[in-house]
């Protein structure tokens, strides 16, 4: 049944955010952890975990299942005051690549007062570049026998070493 167009509801942009979910670009990296069940009741804003493969990060506090690996800068601003969130709430987008830095707990908090309470670009500005993926010269490297030996030399280890821990 065809629905008349007078008659369909435009859906508002979603206000609340989703987390960041990122799988890992190079196979031969893929390490892997089970997700919590019952999950957390909290967990912070910017809190990064990992579940499965994928790593995944907390835009917000919230309720959680990954396993914590540590924190990162601000991914969501709602009131969109910093400049990085000008043109919308959410930082990053399908295809980002992300790099993680190591850092102080310190200098982590100066980043967010910088960003969601002085919102000045001159406090902290995200170091974003541009590029470009290309799924096909991705195919060809996760293809070639070097790679696929040597992911299959991981799973293999990761197999045994799951065999080798009791779990609850």
């Amino acid at each position: 049944m065809k629905v008349p167009r007078d008659r369909v509801v435009a859906r508002p942009q979603a206000l609340l955010p989703g987390g960041t979910l990122s799988p890992p670009i190079n196979p031969r990296s893929a390490i892997e952890a089970p997700k919590y069940n019952p999950v957390r009741t909290y967990t912070p804003e910017g809190t990064v975990g990992i579940g499965g493969q994928c790593v995944y990060i907390y835009t917000t506090e919230s309720p959680g299942g990954y396993q914590m690996l540590g924190r990162t800068i601000p991914t969501y601003q709602l009131g969109q005051l910093h400049p990085a969130f000008k043109d919308r709430p959410f930082l990053l987008q399908s295809s980002d690549r992300i790099r993680y830095v190591e850092t102080t707990e310190e200098k982590l908090q100066e980043i967010y007062r910088s960003v969601h309470v002085e919102g000045s670009s001159t406090a902290y500005a995200y170091d974003i570049k541009e590029g470009v993926f290309r799924v096909s010269d991705w195919l060809e490297f996760a293809n070639r026998d070097d790679v696929r030996e040597e992911v299959k030399r991981f799973d293999q280890t990761k197999r045994t070493a799951q065999g080798k821990v009791s779990s609850p």
